[in-house]
């Protein structure tokens, strides 16, 4: 199951990178995404499989519950029409694996201090935000002027 759990993240890794990077709206954004939401619910919940790993329940299973639900609020969002909503959810969600990511490779085997981790931590999302928010403006100009 781990071998399963760690390949899922780096396919939504880097399905998730594609998505970002590429042009939004279409055929090939759709597959994508589609492709990006079955690796981010599958590898969410083959977490919870991974109790052994842990001890028990972990602040990464809580992020993995996160996960599932702002999946489905996400997609509920694009249903919509809020683009800008669906946008700024999928950014936030790809920052949350990232995270994830730092604190599992901290957990198993990555021997950083603490202090490193966490400031390694709130530099990434410090920079995310800042870019998930220009993403974001962008995404609400582009969806204004479809609808005028």
């Amino acid at each position: 199951m781990e071998f399963a759990h760690t390949a899922l993240a780096f396919a939504a890794l880097i399905l998730g990178a594609v998505q970002i990077a590429g042009r939004k709206a279409g055929r090939r954004h759709r597959l994508v995404g589609r492709a990006y939401v079955a690796a981010m619910a599958l590898t969410a919940l083959s977490s919870f499989f991974l109790t052994s790993l842990t001890g028990g329940f972990s602040f990464l299973h809580a992020l993995s519950a996160w996960t599932l639900f702002t999946l489905a609020w996400a997609m509920a969002m694009v249903r919509r029409g809020n683009l800008a909503g669906h946008g700024y959810s999928m950014i936030m969600l790809y920052g949350g694996l990232v995270t994830a990511g730092f604190f599992a490779a901290q957990r198993h085997g990555l021997d950083l201090p603490a202090t490193a981790l966490v400031t390694l931590v709130a530099g990434f999302w410090i920079v995310w935000i800042a870019f998930a928010e220009m993403l974001r403006r962008r995404l609400a100009r582009r969806t204004a002027d479809l609808r005028s």
